[in-house]
């Protein structure tokens, strides 16, 4: 039902538009719909009563990786101080 009413609003507010006088232009006339149509569907969320609801879950997980491999013992051979360029 509600579907069907979303429909009928669209089609509605457009054709409205659409046959108004020809004084403004016709993108004008297509974000004057675009915007009543956007408050027709915030009325519909109202009566919705739509709700947005923040829960913690829980905790997040973390992971802790340790590399003991043989890979690991070999020292890096850096110069002492870094070089400019």
């Amino acid at each position: 039902m509600t579907l069907l009413f979303v429909v009928f609003a669209v089609v509605f507010v457009v054709a409205v538009y659409l046959r108004e006088g020809r004084r403004a232009s016709r993108l004008y006339r297509m974000m004057l719909a675009a915007m009543r149509l956007g408050l027709v569907a915030i009325l519909l969320l109202m009566i919705a009563q739509v709700t947005l609801s923040l829960k913690r879950t829980g905790l997040p997980y973390a992971a802790v990786l340790v590399d003991d491999s043989l890979s690991m013992t070999t020292v890096d051979r850096y110069a002492e101080k870094p070089r400019r360029r």
